[in-house]
C-alpha cells in the first residue's frame, strides 16, 4: 500500500463537495443569525427580554375554545383521585396500625 506524500490522510474526492455543501450552509445560518441580530437590534431594548402580557384578543381566544373549562373538569377529577388515594392511603395506614399492635400483643405474650 503507498504512503501519501503528505501526513494528513487523503480523503475521497465526494468528501470535498460535503465539505463545500456544510460550508455553504453554515454560511447561510451564520447570514441569517447576524440578519435576526439586526432585527433585534432594530426593535429596540425596550421590548427586549419583556414577557408578552395577555391580550384581550388572546383571552377571548382561550375562552371561546373551551379549554378553560377543559381544565376546570380535568382539575375536578384530580382532585376526585387525590381525595380517593388519600381516604385508601387513611384505611391502608389504619390498617397497618391494627396489624403493628396486634403483633406487638403476641410479641409480648411470647415472652
Amino acid at each position: 500500500m503507498p504512503l501519501a506524500s503528505s501526513s494528513e490522510p487523503a480523503l475521497p474526492a465526494a468528501w470535498t463537495d460535503v465539505l463545500d455543501r456544510i460550508q455553504l450552509v453554515l454560511a447561510e445560518a451564520l447570514r441569517a443569525a447576524q440578519a435576526r441580530e439586526r432585527a433585534l437590534e432594530a426593535t429596540g431594548p425596550e421590548s427586549a427580554g419583556q414577557p408578552l402580557g395577555p391580550s384581550e384578543e388572546n383571552i377571548t381566544l382561550v375562552e371561546k375554545s373551551g379549554a378553560v373549562a377543559d381544565c376546570d373538569e380535568l382539575a375536578a377529577a384530580t382532585e376526585r383521585a387525590l381525595d380517593a388515594a388519600q381516604a385508601a392511603l387513611d384505611r391502608w395506614l389504619a390498617s397497618a396500625g391494627q396489624v403493628t399492635q396486634t403483633l406487638a400483643e403476641l410479641a409480648t405474650r411470647a415472652v
